[in-house]
C-alpha cells in the first residue's frame, strides 16, 4: 500500500489499528478479532472505508467460505484498469 496514505483517525483508537493493519495487506474478519481485539468489527470497517474514499481509496470484502471474509484496500482506478486490460 502507498506509503502516502494517510491515517486520519486518532492514535490509539479501534479504527487507526484496524486501517493500520490493513496497509499491510489483507485481513480476515476472525484476525481482526484475534489479533487486533475489535469484536464489533463492521462499524470500525466502514469507517475505514469513509475514510479511505476521502483519499481515493477504498475497502473491498471477499467472502472466503461460509462466515470467513476477507478485506484489503483497493485503488478503484488501478481496479477499472485491470479489468479492462483483462488481468
Amino acid at each position: 500500500m502507498p506509503e502516502e496514505l494517510s491515517n486520519p483517525f486518532p492514535m490509539g483508537t479501534q479504527n487507526h489499528a484496524l486501517l493500520e493493519r490493513l496497509r499491510s495487506g489483507p485481513v480476515k474478519n476472525y484476525e481482526i478479532v484475534r489479533d487486533l481485539k475489535i469484536l464489533k468489527y463492521t462499524g470500525r470497517l466502514s469507517d475505514v472505508r469513509k475514510g479511505l474514499r476521502r483519499q481515493g481509496l477504498d475497502l473491498v470484502e471477499r467472502k472466503i467460505v461460509d462466515f470467513v471474509h476477507e478485506y484489503r484496500i483497493v485503488n478503484p482506478k488501478n481496479e477499472k484498469e485491470e479489468k479492462e486490460d483483462g488481468r
